[in-house]
């Protein structure tokens, strides 16, 4: 699955946590996002460094912009990284991150 589809699968997922519903053509608002950077890092490397080797970290930075037709409502950029911990940090948490603070961004948390 490539980067962009990831990041839409996590975006999905967390958006049940939120009043905004996914809908086609006809919905109010769109949110638009380009993948400025990704650095799967080396998984390995986290587990056998316990995290403390910044070259391993896997980053994510996306910009993310919310539209209200053609109009933008908002925009936010997005860092998201893991470092390590007990299984090195996966990709997916590092996509779930990411689909957090943007989904945070559209409930007005930060």
């Amino acid at each position: 699955m490539c980067i962009r589809d990831r990041l839409q699968s996590a975006i999905e997922d967390a958006m049940v946590d939120t009043s905004y519903t996914i809908a086609g053509e006809s919905a109010r608002y769109s949110l638009k996002y380009k993948v400025l950077e990704f650095d799967g890092g080396s998984r390995i490397a986290r587990i056998a460094t316990m995290g403390f080797s910044d070259s391993a970290k896997a980053k994510l930075r996306v910009k993310a912009a919310l539209f209200d037709g053609r109009d933008m409502v908002g925009a936010w950029e997005v860092d998201s990284w893991v470092k390590g911990g007990l299984m090195g940090g996966t990709e997916e948490k590092l996509f779930e991150r990411a689909a957090k603070e943007i989904t945070g961004h559209l409930k007005g948390n930060f």
